[in-house]
């Protein structure tokens, strides 16, 4: 078994797998302690619950880069004085700033 897999939907991390585990393992029902063992062991990757922590670091991780690429953009912005106002090369980067924020809003 690998590290990384993709079955059944997204590619899932251990770290996905053992977040999963210790949900399952918080229940009170020994079946759900067992399912938390076998998820932990890969063997669970197309389960709704190892799948729902696979999608939300995936999704977490597109909306990471793309504040990084707009605040890589935002920083390569040359300010200039014309008549007496400050404008960017790069439009208004304080606007792009605000845009990429509210695409993501609190999930990133």
């Amino acid at each position: 078994m690998t590290n990384e897999t993709e079955s059944a939907g997204v590619e899932v991390t251990q770290a996905d797998r053992e977040a999963a585990a210790q949900q399952y393992e918080r229940s009170p029902y020994e079946i759900s302690r067992c399912q938390g063992q076998v998820a932990r062991q890969g063997h669970f990757d197309g389960a709704q619950l190892v799948q729902a922590f696979a999608r939300h670091r995936t999704t977490a991780e597109a909306g990471k880069r793309e504040l990084v690429e707009a605040l890589e953009m935002i920083l390569k912005c040359t300010p200039m004085i014309r008549d007496g106002a400050i404008i960017y090369d790069c439009g208004d980067p304080f606007e792009l700033a605000r845009a990429t924020l509210a695409k993501h809003g609190d999930g990133v």
